[in-house]
């Protein structure tokens, strides 16, 4: 734990944790927001720049400071960059320790080299975690401050849009809103761990950052290509076991949580589930390398 507790406070002290903070919340910031008629989409740093609170209070609740923090992801580069923004403020000095092969002397410090593996996967996932969801946080306390809130439009309780899609009441939408910053935290934690696991085995740090951003890169491609496929063999309704082969197309990760409740009818638990599983399965992989490392 104290190994954990030092990494942490390392990589939050540093200047590329603040930078990879920034760089998630200009991603936000290129969210597209759909005007009322879905004719025309803007972006959010354009709404913030071009508009007044005033302007926006007239363009209706889809242009409210919950719904336009609530759709962060809604943007095509998020999928593509946050996952190598999420691993760099820890990766760069686990790279540093083990490409040195100072990761002995920490590893005979830890006592056992699956302890060892162990506190590298927690301070991974930990830092990718936070990176994402102070990221998300910046973005949204500048949102809550530039935008209209939503009571602001003084629609009747349970009317409206944003109601019907994110909940009738405060609680429900603030649920939500957790909901989906808990999920890209927890994506941010498995992208840190894989590029974790790459370090080992490409023994190059840049490549190991920038190899899963290039894989979310093409799988964004292949889930268009998915999607328009779908559409056309089964319209609006494909069957589960077909629904069930997007879990192999890593950019649909980031909001998928709602469609995995949608497909199969489950609680969102079972879907956050199915990621800290993910993790498990990557913490048996690093610690089956550094034992072979360390043998």
């Amino acid at each position: 734990m104290k190994v954990i507790i030092e990494d942490f406070i390392t990589a939050v002290c540093s200047m590329k944790f603040w930078i990879a903070v920034a760089v998630i919340a200009v991603i936000c910031f290129c969210a597209k927001i759909n005007d009322p008629f879905g004719i025309s989409s803007t972006a959010v740093y354009r709404l913030l720049l071009e508009q007044s609170k005033e302007d926006l209070l007239k363009l209706g609740e889809e242009y409210s400071s919950y719904y336009v923090a609530v759709l962060f992801r809604g943007n095509f580069w998020f999928a593509v960059i946050v996952p190598m923004v999420a691993a760099i403020p820890y990766i760069n000095q686990f790279s540093d320790e083990w490409l040195t092969g100072y990761y002995f002397m920490r590893m005979h410090r830890a006592g056992r080299r699956t302890f060892y593996a162990m506190e590298k996967v927690f301070s991974a996932a930990l830092i990718g975690f936070v990176t994402v969801c102070v990221g998300v946080l910046l973005y949204t306390a500048i949102v809550m401050f530039a935008f209209p809130s939503y009571d602001s439009y003084h629609l009747e309780a349970g009317e409206g849009l944003i109601a019907m899609a994110f909940g009738k009441t405060p609680w429900r939408r603030f649920i939500y809103f957790i909901r989906a910053l808990l999920h890209v935290g927890i994506l941010g934690s498995i992208a840190s761990v894989i590029s974790l696991i790459l370090v080992p085995l490409l023994q190059d740090c840049f490549l190991a950052l920038t190899v899963p951003m290039m894989i979310c890169y093409l799988s964004t491609h292949v889930e268009n290509y998915y999607s328009m496929f779908l559409l056309q063999r089964y319209e609006l309704n494909p069957p589960n076991a077909v629904n069930m082969l997007t879990l192999l197309i890593p950019s649909t990760y980031v909001d998928l949580e709602n469609s995995f409740f949608m497909w199969f009818g489950i609680s969102h638990y079972f879907w956050f589930a199915y990621l800290l599983g993910l993790l498990g399965v990557l913490s048996v992989i690093m610690i089956c390398i550094v034992k072979k490392r360390g043998a």
